[in-house]
């Protein structure tokens, strides 16, 4: 019997991420140091005996170091192997083609095979150092072979011939008949096949879209990205039905051929997938794929994982463990704000900013190493929101360099927020942590922000209700105003001998008046003076010899460091 053989062939590609088609993301650095104000500078008092004013003894002298200009080298990377000119066009190396079997009809035997290569003479040269500095890669672990599994999708193909020695028309007959039940027995096996797919990712896209209760707050976790309702639904569907195999550390997935899954429906998926799926920390940027060559829709993924299953098995327990740690801590009378400051908190005062470490752009890294650069910091927080269910996007950007952040939703209003230009240096004050960056609206970002590279359009964020300062109340729109913070913070942080003083003001303008009024010689109400004042009724008083501070012109505000006595 002649039989038509369909060709088949696997094709590589390796994943443009979108959402770091900054070359892969050289994180950005602290704020403070980018943004001049990181020399904490110190005010030293040399008061006279008993403070009594005589002649030519001055009470206090206040001497005040500048901030030095520098600014730090934050680079980091991932690895990426593609390039996307400012037309959108993708280069980079593409795998020669393996051989593809013929299956021209005048033919019933095998007997020829078309060898089939990509021309890469069109590629521009393209020297990737340019963009991937201090590389740091992953460990790699390679699968297992796809299995040659090739499925006739038409019986249009099949041709039934007779033999040439038969001469009887009851043997021509029984021949016949005998093809047939072949051939209709191929088509049930077929069908049969293809069932069996079309149910299995049925249930992955039902798991990936169930209701599941979230362990810690009174809402379901949160199953999808922001960036996946930009999809298409067949993007939809290989978004799923590959999230699902990951979760369970599966080698492959199918795709039957009535779901017509194209290229870029698989490309698409899967770059929202390594981009903001950031529970799947373990997965390789490597896409490798099959396609159906006389309809060239997607027929098989074969899954990449950067790890081996039993590494990866025990990196998760380990995290799974400090997961649950944190979000022990939550109670039944947090809101959602009071949620959101913790993970805030929390991770930057346990994470140290860093460009070593296999783990620095993953959750693992923050979370469990506890070291990271901003896509780990970004990561971590959308990793614990979204089992609270607090819907997070990842956001894509500049900030003096190629930067990611969050933005998250609060009762019905988005914010931005920023964990890594919020995170101190800690070596002085290691219980400090900034809210320069903590729930700002999008008007407010873009005045520090370039946003762009993202893949999706981002929400808007409208409201400044939850903004750090404004919620606590913490804006000084006079000098009077930022004396009265002053005093009311020195005494709550006191309760508990916290360092940090801060608060914003209201424009450039106060900022220049505070600024002038709390650190300078000549003012007779400077920041001593004034914790001198609260040292009268605080429960643990502060040292008032010297108080270290620094101040970010850019986002208006300004910090008080204390030591106690």
């Amino acid at each position: 019997m002649k039989r038509s053989v369909k060709k088949r062939f696997t094709e590589k590609a390796v994943l443009l991420l979108a959402a770091l088609q900054l070359m892969l993301l050289t994180a950005c650095g602290e704020a403070e140091s980018i943004e001049n104000d990181e020399g904490m500078p110190s005010m030293t008092v040399k008061p006279s005996v008993d403070y009594i004013e005589t002649e030519p003894v001055t009470t206090r002298t206040v001497t005040t170091t500048e901030p030095p200009e520098t600014t730090p080298d934050r680079t980091g990377t991932e690895l990426a192997t593609t390039y996307t000119d400012e037309n959108g066009n993708i280069y980079g190396i593409e795998p020669e083609l393996p051989t593809v079997v013929s299956d021209e009809e005048s033919s019933d035997t095998l007997s020829e095979t078309t060898e089939t290569t990509v021309d890469l003479s069109d590629f521009p040269t393209i020297d990737l150092s340019d963009y991937y500095g201090n590389t740091d890669p992953a460990n790699t672990y390679t699968t297992k072979e796809i299995p040659e599994t090739v499925y006739e999708t038409s019986s249009e193909n099949s041709v039934t011939t007779v033999s040439e020695t038969v001469t009887s028309s009851e043997t021509e007959t029984v021949s016949s008949e005998t093809e047939t039940e072949a051939e209709e027995e191929e088509e049930e096996e077929e069908i049969t096949a293809w069932d069996s797919i079309e149910k299995t990712n049925a249930r992955r896209i039902e798991a990936r879209n169930a209701e599941i209760p979230s362990k810690y707050t009174n809402k379901n976790q949160i199953m999808h990205t922001v960036s996946y309702d930009s999809l298409t639904e067949n993007q939809k569907y290989c978004y799923d039905v590959i999230v699902d195999a990951m979760l369970n550390y599966e080698r492959f997935v199918e795709f039957p051929l009535t779901q017509k899954i194209t290229f870029d429906d698989l490309f698409a998926a899967y770059q929202c997938v390594y981009t903001d799926e950031v529970r799947l920390y373990y997965i390789d940027v490597l896409m490798e794929y099959i396609t159906d060559s006389s309809t060239e829709y997607v027929t098989y993924m074969r899954l990449s994982y950067t790890y081996s299953e039993s590494k990866f098995t025990k990196m998760q327990q380990e995290l799974d463990k400090k997961v649950d740690e944190i979000l022990s801590k939550i109670t039944p009378d947090m809101s959602d704000y009071d949620i959101v400051k913790y993970f805030h908190d929390t991770i930057i005062s346990n994470c140290e900013y860093t460009l070593t470490g296999t783990n620095v752009t993953s959750i693992y890294g923050a979370l469990v190493e506890e070291k990271a650069q901003c896509q780990g910091y970004t990561r971590a927080f959308s990793y614990l929101c979204s089992l609270c269910g607090i819907e997070t996007d990842i956001v894509l950007g500049i900030a003096s360099e190629e930067h990611m952040w969050n933005m998250v939703k609060l009762d019905g209003d988005w914010y931005h927020i920023d964990l890594t230009w919020d995170d101190p240096d800690k070596p002085d004050f290691p219980d400090s942590v900034r809210y320069d960056y903590f729930c700002l609206s999008t008007e407010r970002m873009e005045e520090l922000r370039t946003i762009e590279g993202n893949n999706h359009e981002l929400p808007e964020a409208v409201s400044d209700e939850y903004e750090y300062f404004i919620k606590h109340d913490y804006v000084a729109e006079s000098y009077e105003d930022a004396k009265d913070i002053i005093i009311s913070q020195a005494y709550e942080i006191s309760k508990t001998k916290a360092s940090t003083i801060q608060f914003r003001c209201a424009d450039e303008g106060v900022f220049e008046e505070v600024y002038a009024a709390l650190f300078s010689e000549d003012s007779v109400d400077n920041a001593l003076v004034i914790l001198d004042e609260a040292n009268e009724f605080v429960e643990n008083p502060f040292d008032t010899s010297s108080v270290s501070h620094n101040s970010n012109v850019n986002t208006l505000v300004i910090k008080l460091f204390l030591t106690y006595e």
